[in-house]
């Protein structure tokens, strides 16, 4: 299993090459091309993950690679659809819950409760899909044009 985790690093690090090697793209020197540029920050992603899921215990890599896993579905699915969906959550959570928050205890299991009902709800700015398949749907896209 953690084995399998280590792999997935090789996917992570395109993704994050996708996602943000071309906002450096105009700091480049004339001498370096943006695919050079591309595979150099893959493969410094590629390292650095490497190395902080080789360094912690086993189960906490676990746990860091998921999380990773989630953000950057996360932002692909920002990317995709031109939006900032945790803003947009939070924006609805306000919308139906108020400004005014529970205590510390209540809080968490308002929010669970909130989002497993918004991950299923359709969202327009989703063009018409709920979050869960919205994330998906962007991470099987880049899957297929990626390979």
């Amino acid at each position: 299993m953690f084995t399998d985790t280590l792999r997935r690093n090789v996917m992570r690090s395109r993704i994050m090459a996708d996602l943000w090697s071309s906002d450096l793209f105009e700091d480049l020197p004339d001498d370096i091309s943006t695919e050079r540029f591309t595979e150099l920050y893959r493969i410094i992603s590629f390292d650095i993950l490497e190395n902080i899921l080789t360094i912690v215990p086993p189960e906490e890599a676990m746990v860091i690679s998921m999380n990773m896993d989630h953000y950057l579905q996360i932002e692909l699915l920002n990317q995709r659809f031109s939006i900032d969906i945790m803003d947009e959550f939070q924006r609805e959570f306000v919308d139906t819950h108020g400004e005014r928050l529970p205590t510390d205890e209540e809080f968490p299991e308002l929010v669970a409760k909130f989002e497993t009902e918004w991950s299923s709800t359709v969202k327009d700015y989703l063009d018409g899909l709920t979050p869960n398949q919205a994330l998906e749907m962007t991470f099987n896209e880049w899957k297929e044009t990626s390979e």
